[in-house]
């Protein structure tokens, strides 16, 4: 682990993929969203399929914005020199593995709010309470995807 993120082949190794690439890049940053990726050699773009949707073919554009590290599917290959990527059969499923890994690295405990109404409200209202005697992580939105 670097002081801030993992590195591409630690990355490879807890999904299950196939490094295409160089795995000394470290990743600080993951997106799903084209939209809104961070852009830089330190984001890992995770290009998700659904039945409407293909992230791999946003791939290009995020790699003129200088995104250099993919999760893609096994039969894709970004174009453009100096890319790195990691090709499983299933980017969802990747993604998951990756989440269940990275959270395996932290023993604090985790507190999960659901309804229909007010999450974001009560999950903003813990932070403020809770910031200055305890170390908190959030989501930064509402994400209820």
């Amino acid at each position: 682990m670097t002081p801030r993120g993992h590195r591409l082949a630690e990355l490879a190794t807890a999904v299950g993929g196939t490094l295409r690439g160089d795995g000394h890049a470290p990743m600080t940053d993951l997106s799903i969203d084209s939209r809104q990726a961070i852009g830089g050699e330190g984001t890992l773009f995770i290009a998700l399929q659904g039945e409407r949707h293909d992230g791999h073919r946003y791939i290009p554009e995020l790699v003129a914005r200088g995104v250099r590290c993919f999760l893609v599917h096994r039969d894709h290959v970004p174009q453009g020199d100096g890319n790195s990527n990691i090709a499983v059969t299933d980017t969802h499923d990747a993604l998951q593995r990756l989440a269940a890994w990275h959270r395996g690295h932290f023993h604090g405990p985790v507190v999960g709010i659901t309804g229909s109404n007010g999450k974001t409200v009560v999950k903003e209202w813990l932070f403020q309470l809770l910031r200055g005697t305890a170390h908190i992580a959030r989501s930064p939105g509402s994400w209820n995807s």
